[in-house]
C-alpha cells in the first residue's frame, strides 16, 4: 500500500472489530474478529477529517482540565477539589467496534462474499468527506459505498470489472433514490404498475442528482441503439485515431493523408448498401485523390452482408486492372480485427482481454412454473444460455413482483455456486407469496463476458 500511496501519505491503522462474528469453538485457535484498515491521505495534516464520537455504554466521571504554559492541568473548583463532568459519549478512536453482516440480516445483505455493513461505510465516509464532496470505490461490488455516499449526500463513482456488480448496484441505487427522492427514477416511468394502482401526484421530498452508467471497454452491442448516430461517430473514429472529415459527402473521417473512413450505422441490424459504398468510393476519388499516393478506402460496420462484400471486390478488382491504387477493407465491428487494428498503437493494452470487446446479449427462451405448496411456487429459467464465444452464465436475479420496474428482492441478487473454481448462475428459485393473485415474474441473468438478457411473465398464484 505504501507504494502505491505512498510512505509519507500514511495516517492511520484501524482496528475494525466485528463483535457479532460466529466463532468455531472445536477449532484450536484464537478466533478472527477484526480487520485492518489502512487510511492514507494525498496532503496528510491538511486531509478532511471529522472527529466522531460515539456513545458509550455506561456514563462515566470525568476530570475538567485545561493547557497552562502547554501543559494540561485539572480545574480546581473553589472547594479546593478537581472539577468533574459526567460523559456520556467518547471521541472515535482507531478501534471500531462495529457489526459484521449476519447471513440472516435479509434486508441489506446481497451475497457478495466481502460486503460490508452499511453503518461501518458510513463511518468512513462521515470521516473523510463533506456533503457534496466525490466519494469513488473502484472495486465496487454490491453498491455499498456509492449506496451510504447517496444517503449522506456525497456525489460517488463506482467502478467495477463485473457486469453482476454493475447491475445489482444500480437496482440499489435506483431503489434508495426512489424512496429518498419520493420520485420514480425515469427507467421505471413507463413500467407496469400493479393491478388497481393509481398514478398518484408525486411530491419531491429531496433531490437526488441523476445516476449515470458508462461503459469502458467492454461494450454490450444492445446499448448502442439508444445513442445518436454522431456519438456512435465519435466513438470509432476516436478507437481509430482520426478526425471527422468536414467536406460533404460520403465519408465519415480521415486518418491521415491516403486513409479513408466510412462508418455504417449505430444500429447493430442496420447495414450499408451498395449505393453507401459506392458513393463513399467516388467521393474518396473526388475529394481525396492525390498523385502517388495509395488511397486506402477502410469501411466500419457492424455486418457485411454477402453482396456487399462481392460488390467490393469488384471495385477493388476494377481499380486494379485500371491500375488506380485503391484498397477497400470491410471491418466488422464485433471481430478481432477490429480490436487488433487499434490496440497495435497501444502495446500495453493489448495485454487486456477485456478491453475493446462488443458483447451480445445472452438469452432466455422461458421461465417456468411449478407449485410446491399453498402458495410456494418453483420458478426455472428455461434455455438461458450465452450468445458470446467462451461466454458461459455467471448469475441469474429474480424479481417476483416486477411492477415496480425494477430487480429491488436483494435475496434474489446473487443466485450462483462455485463450481470447479468458478462462478456459475443457479437457474432456479423457489418463492413464497404473501397472498394470492396475479404476479409480473421476471429473470435477468449474466455472463461472464458482459452480456445480460431479461425475460417476464406473467403468473396466476393461487392458496
Amino acid at each position: 500500500m505504501d507504494k502505491i500511496f505512498g510512505y509519507d501519505n500514511f495516517v492511520n491503522e484501524i482496528v475494525w472489530y466485528y463483535y457479532n462474528k460466529l466463532h468455531d469453538s472445536r477449532k484450536q485457535l484464537l478466533p478472527r474478529a477484526h480487520d485492518i484498515v489502512f487510511r492514507y491521505s494525498k496532503s496528510p495534516g491538511n486531509q478532511t477529517h471529522t472527529a466522531l464520537k460515539e456513545k458509550r455504554d455506561q456514563p462515566v466521571k470525568k476530570l475538567k482540565y485545561h493547557k497552562v504554559n502547554g501543559q494540561i492541568q485539572n480545574i480546581i473548583g473553589e472547594d479546593g477539589k478537581a472539577v468533574t463532568y459526567t460523559s456520556e459519549d467518547r471521541t472515535i478512536d482507531d478501534v471500531w467496534r462495529i457489526r459484521c453482516l449476519q447471513p440472516a440480516n435479509k434486508q441489506e445483505r446481497i451475497g457478495y462474499p466481502t460486503q460490508k455493513p452499511e453503518d461501518f461505510l458510513e463511518r468512513v465516509i462521515v470521516m473523510s468527506s463533506n456533503e457534496g464532496d466525490i466519494v469513488a470505490d473502484f472495486f465496487m461490488g454490491g453498491g455499498t459505498t456509492c449506496a451510504v455516499a447517496q444517503k449522506l449526500n456525497r456525489r460517488f463513482i463506482g467502478c467495477d470489472i463485473s457486469r453482476v456488480a454493475a447491475s445489482v448496484a444500480l437496482n440499489r441505487l435506483i431503489k434508495d433514490a426512489e424512496e429518498i427522492s419520493g420520485r420514480t427514477a425515469s427507467v421505471n416511468i413507463n413500467k407496469p404498475k400493479k393491478k388497481n394502482e393509481q398514478l398518484g401526484l408525486e411530491m419531491t421530498i429531496k433531490p437526488i442528482p441523476d445516476i449515470h452508467v458508462y461503459y469502458m471497454g467492454v461494450y454490450p452491442i444492445e446499448k448502442f441503439q439508444y445513442i445518436e448516430q454522431k456519438q456512435f461517430e465519435d466513438f470509432i473514429l476516436t478507437c481509430y485515431g482520426s478526425s471527422r472529415f468536414t467536406g460533404e459527402g460520403k465519408i465519415t473521417g480521415v486518418m491521415n493523408a491516403g486513409t479513408s473512413l466510412l462508418i455504417g450505422s449505430v444500429k447493430p441490424n442496420e447495414s450499408l448498401s451498395e449505393a453507401d459504398l459506392k458513393k463513399f468510393v467516388e467521393d474518396v476519388l473526388k475529394l481525396r485523390y492525390q498523385e502517388n499516393i495509395r488511397l486506402r478506402l477502410k469501411v466500419v460496420a457492424w455486418v457485411f452482408p454477402p453482396g456487399l462484400q462481392k460488390y467490393a471486390q469488384v471495385l477493388e478488382n476494377y481499380f486494379y486492372k485500371k491500375n488506380v491504387p485503391v484498397d477497400i477493407e470491410l471491418i466488422p465491428i464485433n471481430t478481432q480485427l477490429f480490436r487488433k487494428r487499434i490496440l497495435d498503437h497501444y502495446p500495453d493494452a493489448s495485454k487486456s482481454e477485456f478491453l475493446l470487446k462488443f458483447i451480445s446479449q445472452a438469452s432466455i427462451m422461458d421461465i417456468a412454473c411449478k407449485k410446491l405448496s399453498s402458495l410456494t411456487y418453483a420458478f426455472e429459467a428455461v434455455g438461458a444460455r450465452s450468445n458470446n464465444l467462451d461466454g458461459y452464465l455467471i448469475n441469474c436475479q429474480w424479481d417476483f413482483n416486477f411492477a415496480q420496474g425494477r430487480f429491488g428482492d436483494s435475496e434474489y441478487a446473487l443466485m450462483r455456486e462455485q463450481k470447479n473454481g468458478r462462478y456459475v448462475a443457479v437457474l432456479k428459485a423457489e418463492k413464497e407469496f404473501e397472498r394470492p393473485g396475479k404476479y409480473i415474474v421476471a429473470c435477468r441473468v449474466q455472463d461472464n463476458l458482459g452480456g445480460e438478457a431479461i425475460k417476464t411473465k406473467e403468473f396466476e398464484i393461487d392458496g
